[in-house]
């Protein structure tokens, strides 16, 4: 035997095709109707907040032994 080596990689890779306000919470402007029937201009959700959301995530090993004979 001439060479023997051990080779041992880790590595974590993502995705990042979500859009980077993807997780907040928006708003949006609406007209509202009040008890006297006139209308105001308001705002209300337009996207509920989700603060669970990440990108997505791969881990891998590799692993491997160099033999020369």
């Amino acid at each position: 035997m001439t060479d023997a080596k051990v080779r041992v990689s880790y590595g974590s890779n993502g995705s990042r095709a979500l859009p980077l306000t993807a997780s907040r919470g928006l708003m949006e402007s609406s007209n509202y109707v009040d008890a006297s029937g006139a209308i105001i201009n308001g705002f209300k959700p337009s996207q509920l907040e989700n603060r669970d959301l990440t990108w997505q995530k791969t881990n891998s090993w590799n692993f491997g032994i160099d033999l020369g004979l």
